[in-house]
């Protein structure tokens, strides 16, 4: 597909003026700032890259497939996607100032950040209910692993409805000399519905629902007898670290939501102002995806000590050293020698355990 130019498009609605848009690419922005951006995005990707890498590899030990964890590893999946491939693509755009990525990517990016929020939100969504069903509605069956695995299937074929549009309307322009990603709508009133349905519908309905059971969750812990209270501690812990994650992801997607609204509603006018209200929001949405394995690592004991054996584990694997030429009988053999004790007996890292969240 060809890319469209501002004069053809008189009867589009364009999520901010086209000629204003693409002067913007002349704005020279100050180095010292560009390399502050670069060096945060920079922190994004390694973070939330490595990080979502060590909760994913958790689900592999038998132990730690819970259905929580399941749907904890889920949330690292689209972390990771988002980290793995938005990150990079913003940073270089935002050190361009153009799109040099081509039509496809255009489209597919916008909706792959769209479908990750979708799964973001459903799997918040899923822990919650099923954190409910533990403590307040203890009486009925817990959720069973393989209904995890299908709730997950669920969440990711749904999350593909909403971001949809995305893959229709967005489009490549060509400016004076550069080409620019953007979004373009039949018209104007189209746009801000879409805006405002996915505020709604992603963000403000979604965490009142979340927001409202674990209410329910917390009170019914905290009703409990004393003794009760003592069996129920690692629940406490759970929730708490639960919590936190859904805190985190209503605050750092907050600005997001807000800037657009304000955007389509009431400044549709590009301004330096904007575009960096634009670029913190964006910092801000990424960040999330690198928070949650922080979050993990410091509030559960088991996600902690995983992350530490793989670490090890790899650490003593590149530690290990690789002899040749070693004469043994007259014969040339090829060796590894592995880090032993004082007894002469090899060590090999623990990487087993047999507790899970």
């Amino acid at each position: 597909m060809s890319p469209l130019n501002c004069s053809t498009l008189s009867n589009a609605s364009l999520p901010l003026n086209c000629t204003t848009e693409l002067s913007l690419t002349g704005y020279n922005e100050p180095e010292a700032l560009a390399l502050l951006r670069l060096f945060a995005y920079s922190v994004i990707f390694i973070v939330g890259v490595g990080g979502n890498l060590l909760v994913m590899l958790t689900i592999r030990r038998p132990h730690m497939k819970t259905v929580t964890n399941i749907f904890i590893t889920n949330l690292s999946v689209a972390d990771f996607l988002v980290c793995l491939l938005n990150v990079p693509m913003v940073t270089t755009l935002g050190h361009l100032g153009y799109w040099p990525f081509g039509e496809y990517l255009c489209k597919f990016l916008s909706f792959l950040q769209g479908v990750s929020l979708s799964a973001s939100i459903g799997t918040l969504i899923a822990v919650a209910a099923d954190r409910f069903k533990m403590v307040v509605l203890y009486q009925k069956p817990n959720t069973k692993i393989h209904q995890a695995y299908t709730a997950v299937v669920v969440i990711w074929i749904s999350s593909i409805a909403l971001p949809f549009p995305l893959l229709l309307f967005s489009h490549i322009i060509h400016g004076a000399s550069e080409e620019q990603c953007i979004e373009i709508w039949p018209s104007p009133y189209s746009r801000k519905i879409y805006t405002l349905f996915v505020a709604i519908f992603l963000y403000f309905i979604p965490l009142g629902a979340i927001s409202i059971l674990y209410s329910l969750i917390i009170r019914k812990l905290w009703s409990l007898t004393e003794s009760r209270k003592v069996s129920q501690q690692r629940q406490k812990r759970i929730v708490r670290m639960l919590v936190i994650v859904v805190a985190l992801f209503a605050v750092c997607w907050l600005p997001y939501h807000i800037l657009f609204l304000y955007m389509d509603f009431v400044q549709p006018d590009m301004t330096y102002g904007i575009l960096s209200a634009i670029m913190s929001t964006q910092w801000f949405i990424y960040s999330n995806s690198a928070c949650n394995p922080i979050v993990y690592a410091v509030l559960n004991t088991n996600y902690r000590r995983e992350f530490l054996k793989m670490i090890r584990c790899k650490s003593n694997e590149q530690r290990t050293v690789k002899t040749k030429d070693l004469k043994l009988s007259g014969k040339v053999v090829e060796n590894n020698i592995s880090m032993t004790d004082f007894s002469g007996n090899e060590s090999v890292p623990s990487c087993t355990s047999t507790t899970a969240i």
